[in-house]
């Protein structure tokens, strides 16, 4: 109980960090496309700083966070089901979640990533946990 109590706070770590460098690449992104007038910007700029994460992510959570640090035999496979995890919720649903609340709900660009988090951690915990780095 205890070392998972201690996981998942290493987990909320290791995502806070994820969290900023894919939160500062995005606006850097967005500020450096800006003076483009392009009507999509905020999306460009989150898949950019969503390649940029998602490495980030992988290297923390099977280090830090789930030591798994048996690179040589599972790197690609693991590395695999993180792009896949996180294609899911870090850019399909990340990208829906982002024009909900751009769009339709008019809510700052700036913002609406933040208020996807709620939806987000919770579920890159359970599949982090349960599929990427499981021992079985």
């Amino acid at each position: 109980m205890k070392n998972s109590i201690n996981q998942a706070i290493r987990f909320i770590i290791v995502g806070a960090s994820n969290t900023l460098v894919g939160y500062l690449s995005y606006v850097l992104i967005v500020w450096m496309l800006s003076s483009y007038n392009i009507r999509y910007d905020y999306i460009i700029a989150n898949i950019l700083s969503f390649i940029i994460s998602i490495h980030w992510a992988f290297v923390l959570n099977k280090t830090i966070v789930f030591k798994a640090n048996n690179w040589k035999n599972s790197y690609g496979k693991e590395l695999v089901k993180t792009y896949f995890t996180y294609g899911f919720s870090g850019f399909v649903l990340n990208n829906i979640l982002l024009y909900l609340f751009v769009d339709i709900c008019e809510i700052s660009k700036y913002y609406a990533p933040i208020l996807n988090l709620m939806f987000l951690v919770p579920f890159n915990y359970f599949v982090n946990k349960y599929w990427i780095f499981h021992n079985k």
